[in-house]
């Protein structure tokens, strides 16, 4: 077996590679990513934020306001105030108008949202990249480099996030995060570089609110870098407060509605996160600027008070603004919506949940990250043991990888983020593993076995394994209802009806939304908790009570799936209620059947809304 070093040598020698080595590399795992998804080209992610997504694209090249991001054929009257980012809708709206030169303004958008995601892998892997330009030592980086670009590739070409058709926010978020820690670690302090940072952080914070404990993470390393090296980090440290400042406040320029200015979201961009924001980053660059001024280089003290002056500030700035902005945003939905609703959704799931397979997902969520903590802890006990060598770099992607996982602990969601905030930790220890075991023995392939610790999907092998049969067909059968509910029969059957508002659990609402003309009561977001809580009363109330809900609520059609999960939820809810009995056979005077009666087996009925007293 050739060694390593010497397969490098020989790609090395190829005249091409030579020159363009890692974007060849880097075009490569693209492509395969691509190629691995041929089959499922054209269609939209697996993820109902892929579709709602693409609703929202759709209406915006349908003349809606860029401002504008309301989805007006969901919730009540009114539709629902959407507190999602245009910026992840930019590069699909730029590739289509280019498609659009070459195919129809259809066509042009389906190529758009399928090249999309795989592309977006170039801001992450360009981010590992960097981050081993300036994290590993000169010695192991040629080495480094190589195993970031297998880790991220295989990240990549496993990670549902970056197959064709998903196209939510989470992986541009992933790449700008990946950015900022990795131009954060250059250990030189230089301004663009930091500038760098501050933009790529700004970015992730102006895409989505839940990257915001790692912003203020990356923010509070930096003040304490400045704090620490003083006149040495003056530069680094204004990079970062102009970069982070300016792309907030262009980027709010560029997506918030004039008329919202004053208008504080604690879930998305707006005037507290623009106050707050600008007042930190901005004033930390002014300190860093007027050190030499105010004598703040002198000594670490002075500047750790202005420091924490000006935290006071920024901590006044929100209480006074927005104090409900320090709890979580969700905690104050109604009580019957969080329990039959936010407790049911996966994402927002705690990893020891008690639906949450653990023999194979959590080792698969925790397992490499979890390795990474360990190497970046040894590493500073090593440090700590000669302090000359400690660098302050070092804690950042502990600090970020520490956070990322106790988030996924407290929600699923966060769980990509700790395994790209352990990439370029990983790689820089498989090179110091590859270069110690091949020192002692030119033979030893130990590397290979520290490599696949690195690796998720290897962590997920062995309680796949354990897994019974039971739970798989389980989740099989499971998987196999969703598609039946929302099959290709029942849109067909709901396109030949007139437009009007449907009444249906609110995993369907994308779809609806996506391939027929109608509108939905409910869908899976907190700000259509109305929405929500309307389709929750009428599911779980006796029949009587909720036809007069229905009929007050101006609905035109009732879908309801037999297989559909939410009958597991709600009938125990009220073994007498509309869902229970639908789910007996029972049909009330106000509800009269459409479909086909051997539409998906009789498992699926299309209902018109009647009045029985006219």
């Amino acid at each position: 077996m050739q060694s390593l070093d010497t397969i490098i040598e020989n790609i090395k020698t190829h005249p091409l590679v030579r020159t363009h080595g890692i974007l060849l590399a880097i075009a490569f795992i693209i492509l395969v990513t691509f190629l691995n998804n041929i089959g499922a080209l054209g269609a939209i992610g697996q993820d109902i934020d892929d579709v709602i997504r693409l609703v929202q694209i759709k209406d915006y090249l349908a003349g809606q306001s860029w401002f504008d991001t309301d989805q007006y054929r969901m919730g009540l009257a009114g539709g629902t105030d959407m507190h999602w980012s245009r910026i992840p809708d930019i590069p699909i709206i730029l590739l289509t108008h280019v498609f659009d030169v070459f195919m129809s303004s259809e066509r042009a958008l389906v190529w758009a949202y399928t090249v999309w995601p795989p592309l977006s892998a170039l801001l992450l892997i360009y981010g590992c990249l960097k981050g081993v330009q300036y994290w590993v030592p000169d010695a192991l980086r040629q080495r480094s480099t190589l195993f970031v670009l297998i880790l991220a590739g295989l990240f990549v070409f496993s990670f549902y996030r970056f197959k064709p058709g998903s196209i939510d926010h989470h992986n541009l978020q992933m790449g700008f995060l990946c950015l900022a820690m990795a131009f954060a670690l250059d250990a030189k302090l230089r301004f663009w570089t930091y500038f760098i940072s501050g933009f790529a952080t700004a970015m992730s914070v102006a895409i989505g609110a839940e990257t915001y404990i790692f912003a203020i993470i990356i923010c509070g390393f930096i003040a304490l870098n400045w704090v620490y090296y003083g006149r040495d980090a003056r530069l680094s440290t204004q990079g970062f407060g102009v970069g982070f400042s300016l792309t907030l406040l262009m980027t709010f320029i560029g997506t918030v509605p004039p008329e919202n200015y004053g208008l504080i979201y604690c879930d998305a961009l707006s005037l507290i996160t623009i106050s707050a924001g600008i007042i930190g980053s901005l004033g930390l660059a002014i300190l860093a600027k007027l050190g030499p001024v105010i004598a703040l280089e002198k000594s670490w003290l002075r500047r750790g008070l202005g420091l924490v002056i000006l935290g006071l500030i920024c901590a006044g700035v929100l209480i006074f603004q927005a104090p409900q902005c320090l709890s979580n945003p969700l905690d104050n939905l109604p009580d019957e919506v969080i329990s039959l609703w936010l407790n049911n959704v996966n994402e927002a799931k705690p990893i020891l949940d008690s639906s949450v397979d653990k023999t194979a997902f959590v080792p698969y969520i925790i397992g490499a990250p979890i390795i990474a903590i360990i190497v970046l802890c040894y590493g500073l006990k090593k440090s700590v043991r000669a302090p000359s060598n400690i660098n302050s770099v070092q804690f950042l992607p502990l600090a970020l990888l520490i956070s990322a996982l106790a988030l996924t602990f407290y929600q699923i969601r966060f769980s990509p983020f700790a395994y790209v905030f352990a990439i370029v930790p990983l790689a820089g220890w498989l090179a110091q593993v590859y270069t110690h075991t091949k020192r002692k023995n030119s033979a030893s392939v130990l590397y290979l076995g520290a490599l696949a610790l690195a690796y998720p999907m290897v962590w997920m092998f062995p309680g796949a394994i354990l897994k019974s049969n039971a739970e798989g067909e389980k989740e099989q059968a499971t998987n196999e209802q969703v598609a039946r509910c929302q099959s290709t029969e029942v849109l067909d059957a709901l396109n030949t009806l007139p437009a009007g508002m449907i009444l249906a659990n609110p995993n369907m609402s994308g779809v609806i939304l996506m391939e027929t003309r109608h509108r939905v009561v409910s869908g899976n977001y907190h700000r259509n908790w109305k929405g929500i809580s309307k389709q929750i009363e009428i599911s779980i109330s006796d029949p009587t009570i909720a036809g007069n809900l229905i009929l007050e609520t101006n609905i035109d059609y009732l879908y309801f799936c037999k297989m559909a999960s939410e009958n597991d939820i709600y009938i125990p809810q009220n073994e007498n209620s509309l869902t229970a009995k639908l789910s007996e056979g029972f049909i009330p005077d106000y509800l009269a059947a459409l479909s086909p009666p051997d539409l998906e087996g009789g498992d699926v009925i299309i209902f018109k809304v009647v009045n029985p007293q006219t």
